[in-house]
């Protein structure tokens, strides 16, 4: 499939894939960093992927763990020009074994809930200078309601834990972040360097 099949199989089979927004301000810190590696958690059906590998030279890295979502990404994927430069991995996140050193830019774009596991098992192949961005943060525009106006007590979870996130994100040592207004919100952390 190529990019409009892609996003046409997103909107008919409603899988949440990057947003336009999101992914043009993504574009333009791939374009400023120009990262050499690119690790991806939650590929959904490798759109975003096959993004990062079409406007980046980085070797890509993605893993995705539903089953039925991991088959078409492997498809799309391995179907595309870029099939040479993304490694697409079928499997759990917090089991499986990253065969790279270093990462420049890590995207955590998986279950919300889960964000800051994350984000502690992978921040330590990510480089000083490097880049760690997580998507979803406004969680549709539900981060700013108080807890008890949200009814799904799934939704409540998931915007309980990102309010969490987003404030440990931002008192966490070592690092800089600032949340960004694209689609539906970007964390955009850095790495300091080490002095």
């Amino acid at each position: 499939m190529d990019f409009p099949d892609i996003v046409n199989y997103a909107k008919i089979h409603d899988v949440p894939i990057i947003e336009a927004d999101s992914w043009s301000t993504i574009k333009q810190i791939i374009d400023k960093q120009q990262p050499k590696t690119i690790l991806e958690i939650g590929s959904a059906i490798g759109y975003s992927a096959l993004l990062f590998a079409k406007y980046s030279d980085a070797e890509v890295y993605t893993i995705e763990k539903d089953e039925h979502r991991a088959e078409v990404a492997a498809r799309n994927i391995s179907s595309s020009e870029y099939a040479d430069r993304i490694h697409f991995y079928h499997d759990n996140a917090f089991t499986w074994k990253y065969p790279g050193a270093v990462v420049d830019l890590l995207f955590i774009d998986a279950a919300k809930a889960q964000n800051k596991a994350f984000f502690e098992r992978f921040e330590p192949f990510v480089r000083p200078g490097g880049i760690i961005l997580t998507d979803n943060m406004n969680i549709r525009g539900h981060i700013e309601l108080e807890l008890s106006e949200i009814k799904s007590r799934n939704l409540k979870r998931i915007v309980r834990r990102t309010k969490e996130y987003r404030q440990w994100l931002e008192q966490l040592p070592g690092y800089d972040t600032i949340i960004l207004a694209a689609g539906d919100g970007l964390a955009l952390t850095v790495k300091k360097e080490k002095l």
